[in-house]
């Protein structure tokens, strides 16, 4: 991968209200000695920053790589860096979030780039990872049916989300393979409970604090769904219905204090957490 920087820059901006302007903290850099790209990066509630990304290894006179290992790094409020460590199981970091103060979700990959792909490719895995020192403790999933799509931290809880791309048609694709499987954590890494939607793909998702989900699910027309605790069904609506609606394309939940508001990309329909569906705007 020609190109590639061998350091990574991490800056932290804090907002100063009466100036209305930023500034910069600080700024770190990560250097192996080999090439580095930065992918994920999060925040956990003391301000200690993760960052996730890969290192090329085996690097060509043009460049090229025949080999990457996910690098993950911890930093704390002031930027001085904590550990440092490559995870040999992965190619790279797709996604790093907090669970606590003990450990850390991470989602690896094992796909190769462009025309770099690795002779007996792996699936991508979740893995649970020690906030202390990056050690991997357990691994909690592998994406070998289906791909990672998100995940997310409310209440105590890890939620995870996997299944098939959305497709880029609008409301059905027959040819397309649909299915979505969500599964609930617990922070130190037992799994508590999944569901599977075999026929519908999701778009984006949002845990509230209290733990309830709201989901975002095609083909169709499409559905915002919230399901409780356990994962059932609470209500389902469709965004489409939403007064003056010109049709929800690009679907993505925008998170309020007392609402949610779907973006689909050509306005904005508003929803109450009991389902009520507002105007278009």
């Amino acid at each position: 991968m020609k190109g590639i920087k061998r350091t990574v820059g991490i800056g932290i901006a804090s907002a100063l209200a009466a100036a209305c302007t930023t500034k910069l903290l600080w700024t770190t850099f990560i250097d192996t000695g080999k090439p580095l790209a930065a992918i994920a990066l999060a925040v956990d509630a003391d301000n200690n920053s993760y960052v996730g990304g890969m290192s090329q290894e085996n690097v060509d006179g043009a460049g090229w790589s025949s080999a990457f290992a996910g690098v993950l790094a911890k930093h704390d409020v002031s930027g001085k860096m904590i550990w440092q460590v490559e995870i040999d199981q992965a190619n790279s970091i797709a996604q790093v979030l907090p669970l606590n103060d003990e450990y850390l979700a991470v989602v690896t990959l094992h796909t190769g780039f462009g025309l770099m792909e690795p002779a007996e490719p792996k699936p991508s895995e979740l893995w649970l990872v020690s906030a202390s020192d990056g050690a991997l403790v357990t691994q909690l999933d592998s994406f070998e049916t289906l791909p990672f799509l998100e995940m997310a931290v409310a209440n105590g809880r890890l939620y995870v989300a996997k299944g098939e791309s959305v497709p880029s048609c609008d409301w059905s694709c027959p040819e397309f393979s649909y299915g979505t499987e969500i599964s609930v954590y617990a922070a130190d890494g037992t799994r508590l409970l999944s569901r599977e939607f075999s026929d519908r793909n999701l778009r984006d998702m949002h845990v509230a604090a209290d733990g309830q989900l709201y989901a975002l699910m095609l083909p169709g027309q499409p559905s915002l769904l919230k399901l409780d605790a356990a994962l059932a069904d609470v209500w389902a609506v469709n965004p489409n219905s939403a007064q003056g609606s010109a049709g929800c394309y690009r679907l993505k939940l925008i998170a309020g204090d007392t609402t949610l508001f779907v973006d689909c990309g050509n306005g904005v329909v508003q929803v109450s957490p009991q389902g009520e569906v507002g105007n278009y705007t």
